[in-house]
């Protein structure tokens, strides 16, 4: 719609609501505001103290049931329309993801915001920051056959062969500790066997070969190094997030 229709829209709806609240006898005349992208959203939600999302799927619950014991200060209500921006048109259901902070430097780590082929084949997002439609789960969960991997084939299945829509969120989701078997010696080798045995099931041999020859070329192994680094990877973290938030 053009903007001078959006804004005479969104006047009307204002006017409505103001008389919805006087009949009502309200002390407060909510606001109703123009359309937001899916990013502008989720901002506007921080700043209230119970953000409220309509949705008609599966897996919902009533509004009584949401509403907690003390009256909150401020309340923000969203009607989606369509599917978040950069998502497509998911057929099975959506995963959002968002960002991380890196406990080792304190450093926030921003998600890829674009999941093509070569993102999800190089690095998909913390798993620990993903919120899956439930329905993903209820028919595949993971593959348990995989000790180091089952959640990165579990999202390839889920955006490649299921069709969901993956849409990244503006907001820090977990804190990453970092640690643990998958991160050891022997944890990294079997997560590279994996990465392999996984890749051949989902990308083409032609997309494997011009991948790790973008990789190679773009001096992947040195930037994981400083990615890692103690003394470099704050500063690595930094850059990589001024890259994706330009593309956000």
């Amino acid at each position: 719609p053009r903007p001078e229709k959006i804004a005479q829209e969104t006047e009307r709806l204002n006017r409505i609501a103001e008389e919805a609240a006087k009949q009502c006898r309200r002390g407060a005349i909510p606001t109703v505001t123009p359309p937001l992208s899916f990013k502008e959203t989720l901002t506007e939600a921080m700043k209230v103290e119970l953000p409220l999302f309509c949705y008609e799927g599966e897996g919902t619950r009533p509004l009584p049931a949401l509403l907690p014991a003390e009256t909150p200060g401020s309340v923000g209500a969203a009607q989606g329309a369509g599917t978040p921006e950069g998502a497509g048109n998911p057929e099975g259901g959506m995963i959002f993801y968002g960002d991380v902070i890196e406990m080792r430097t304190g450093q926030r780590v921003a998600a890829n915001p674009q999941m093509d082929h070569f993102a999800m084949y190089r690095y998909l997002p913390c798993h620990q920051a993903c919120f899956y439609d439930r329905a993903l789960f209820l028919e595949r969960q993971f593959n348990i056959e995989l000790k180091v991997r089952a959640d990165y084939e579990h999202f390839l299945w889920c955006i490649i062969r299921k069709k969901a829509g993956a849409a990244v969120m503006p907001l820090v989701i977990a804190d990453y500790e970092g640690g643990g078997y998958s991160e050891s010696e022997e944890g990294r080798r079997l997560s590279g066997k994996e990465h392999r045995e996984i890749a051949k099931e989902y990308f083409t041999a032609s997309e494997r070969f011009l991948y790790r020859l973008y990789l190679i070329v773009s001096l992947q192994p040195l930037r994981e190094k400083l990615a890692n680094g103690r003394y470099t990877a704050a500063v690595y973290d930094r850059i990589k997030n001024a890259v994706y938030e330009r593309r956000r």
